[in-house]
C-alpha cells in the first residue's frame, strides 16, 4: 500500500535516488530482496513488541518496494522474472509482518487482534488471486 501511494505521490522525488542507485549499480532484484529482508525483520520487530523501530523497517521496506519496479523501468531493466519476484517477496513481506502480529495478538490473548490478522491475510490471498485469474482472462486489473 504504501509503495503504492510513493509511486503515485513521488516521481520526482524517486529520480535522483534512481540515479544514484543505477550509478552504483543497484539492480531492482536486490532492492526488492532487499526489502523483503527488512518486511521479515518488521514482522520479528512486531513479534518482539518493538513497535517503533518496526514502524522504520516497515517504511523502509515500502520504499524500496515502491522504487525497484521504479528503477526496472528507468535503468530499462524490467523482466518478466523481476515482474515474478517482486510479487512473490510481496507476499511474503505482507505474511511476515501478519505473523508479527498474530505472535503479538497470541501472547496479549487478543482475540480480536487475532481476527483482523486473518481478515488481513485472507483479503490479502484473495485480492492476489483476483489479479492473478484476472490477468489469465486478459482482463485489466
Amino acid at each position: 500500500m504504501l509503495s503504492r501511494l510513493l509511486r503515485r505521490w513521488s516521481p520526482e522525488l524517486m529520480r535522483p535516488v534512481i540515479r544514484l542507485m543505477t550509478h552504483a549499480k543497484i539492480t531492482p532484484n536486490q532492492l526488492t530482496l532487499t526489502g523483503l529482508l527488512l518486511a521479515a525483520m518488521t514482522g520479528t520487530l512486531v513479534a518482539a513488541g518493538l513497535a517503533l523501530p518496526a514502524a522504520f523497517t516497515l517504511l523502509l521496506s515500502g520504499a524500496l518496494d515502491a522504487l525497484d519496479g521504479e528503477l526496472a523501468r528507468q535503468s530499462n531493466a524490467e523482466t518478466p522474472f523481476g515482474a515474478f519476484l517482486d510479487s512473490i517477496a510481496d507476499h511474503y513481506g505482507d505474511f511476515a509482518v501478519y505473523l508479527g502480529v498474530a505472535w503479538q495478538a497470541v501472547h496479549a490473548e487478543d482475540q480480536a487482534l487475532m481476527l483482523l490478522v486473518v481478515v488481513a491475510m485472507f483479503g490479502s490471498l484473495v485480492g492476489s488471486q483476483i489479479r492473478s485469474r484476472a490477468g489469465m482472462m486478459g482482463l485489466e486489473t
